[in-house]
């Protein structure tokens, strides 16, 4: 199954999203667990087969409350935008429990799926009791794909969160880097950096600890995006610009075409040194990475700037297959 979760207002671009997924899996069950549902959602939700679950049906849910009673100084940013990134989890393991749901595949809402969920069935980690993300840094992950492998892991990430205390910062990035430093055993790697020895290329190196043993990279050479492609190829949120008539407009640039360009401070690894162009495994086109001459189609991407429409199958059919161009 794959969730998405919306705490608070339903973003517009929420249904490219889900609708990106749907194309990349046709029968695959889509929930959206959502507080406030706007207008023709019902309409959508139905063409695409996506299944609504408001969140105040889980909020009884003893975890979820324990949570949402702690105080948190940065509820005004954005209607709790920091809370929600942490209460998500909160939210699905609710939902995965009521529903008795063991595995999961959980996107942010402004992160578009390429990758067949099936076809990444049988490889690990999916097919592991664990949970697994994307990391950027040993201090960060970036969750903006997460597979729960068995519900229990989610509970305990869950219980780790509401007994370790609070101490800034207090993101879901930090807290997962958090529990994987505490739980080594329960966390696991989604390959996001290309075979950086060419004598190995079906594997990757993990970004959270340099000696950790390989990465086996799934079929059809699928790498996971955390937010960094996402932000070098679209640019970053708007409304976190220093331009105020760019965050009013909520303007951004950036496609695969010409790339933003934005590299975030704390990645590991530089987006910058890669070439972008699409392929189109199983005939659905898929942003793809080149390095060392390979060609890595992107399971998922995040779209910081919010313009998913963008980068969807349906904008990059337009364009050349692979060979790619390096970007200007």
């Amino acid at each position: 199954m794959i969730v998405y979760v919306a705490v608070g207002p339903v973003p517009r671009h929420t249904q490219d999203a889900l609708a990106q997924a749907r194309r990349a899996n046709p029968v695959e069950p889509i929930a959206l667990l959502h507080d406030a549902l706007p207008p023709g959602w019902r309409r959508f939700a139905a063409a695409h087969h996506v299944q609504l679950v408001d969140i105040a049906g889980l909020r009884p849910d003893a975890r979820l409350e324990a949570f949402e009673r702690r105080p948190d100084p940065r509820l005004r940013f954005r209607g709790g935008f920091w809370r929600h990134t942490t209460s998500r989890f909160f939210v699905l393991r609710a939902f995965m429990e009521r529903e008795r749901i063991d595995t999961a595949t959980h996107l942010e809402n402004d992160v578009l799926l390429y990758a067949p969920l099936a076809e990444l069935a049988a490889w690990a980690p999916f097919d592991e009791p664990v949970l697994s993300t994307v990391f950027e840094s040993p201090g960060r992950a970036i969750p903006s794909i997460v597979r729960i492998g068995a519900r229990r892991y989610l509970d305990a990430f869950a219980d780790f969160v509401l007994e370790v205390g609070d101490t800034e910062p207090t993101d879901d990035m930090f807290r997962f880097a958090a529990f994987r430093r505490a739980r080594p055993g329960w966390v696991a790697d989604l390959p996001t950096l290309p075979p950086p020895d060419v004598d190995r290329p079906g594997s990757s190196e993990s970004l959270f600890a340099s000696d950790a043993p390989p990465l086996p990279l799934p079929p059809g050479g699928w790498l996971f995006d955390g937010a960094r492609f996402g932000q070098y190829l679209g640019g970053t949120d708007p409304r976190n610009s220093t331009r105020r008539l760019q965050r009013w407009l909520r303007w951004q640039q950036g496609d695969l075409r010409k790339p933003h360009g934005f590299i975030n401070e704390s990645c590991v690894d530089d987006p910058s040194r890669y070439y972008y162009g699409v392929t189109k495994p199983r005939g659905l086109a898929v942003p793809t990475l080149v390095s060392g001459g390979q060609h890595f189609p992107l399971a998922n991407l995040h779209v910081h700037s919010k313009k998913l429409y963008r980068f969807t199958s349906a904008a990059l059919n337009g364009m050349p297959i692979m060979p790619a161009q390096r970007p200007a």
